[in-house]
């Protein structure tokens, strides 16, 4: 990825199946071949500061608390199943059994997945892919709706 590029997409987005949406960390990691210091170390001689302002920024927004396979913050998020788009209430509560259930295979996937494309595992990035799960852009396994 070339740095006109990156800022092309951090200014206007980018397109996924036919709509368009926020460039984010997971993004760059797929079009890119290098981690984000190597690719401003690589860029930052020929571009302007402006653009190299926006894309150090780009990167700083994007950071995560580093999660490290085995440890307590990973073993918490892969251990529970939880329900998402559930119904809510009159006074805004989820109303349980009302939304989609993601499995705990379903979050080893989505690590797996992050993990398999060199992405850095941190709790944005797998904010992203668990989003992009729910959302229907990534499938790993058939989530099961109650």
């Amino acid at each position: 990825m070339k740095a006109e590029e990156l800022i092309e997409y951090i200014n206007n987005g980018i397109l996924v199946n036919g709509k368009k949406r926020k460039f984010d960390i997971v993004d760059f990691y797929l079009l890119s071949d290098i981690n984000e210091e190597s690719f401003v170390n690589e860029i930052k001689e020929n571009i302007s500061k402006s653009h190299l302002i926006k894309i150090k920024s780009f990167f700083s927004e994007n950071k995560g608390e580093t999660i490290i396979p085995g440890d307590f913050n990973y073993r918490q998020i892969i251990s529970t199943k939880e329900e998402v788009n559930a119904k809510r209430d009159n006074k805004g509560f989820p109303i349980p059994n009302t939304g989609t259930i993601i499995t705990v295979e379903d979050k080893h996937a989505m690590m797996n997945y992050i993990m398999e494309h060199n992405i850095p595992l941190t709790t944005k990035t797998y904010k992203l892919v668990r989003q992009r799960f729910i959302d229907g852009e990534l499938k790993f396994n058939k989530i099961n709706s109650l």
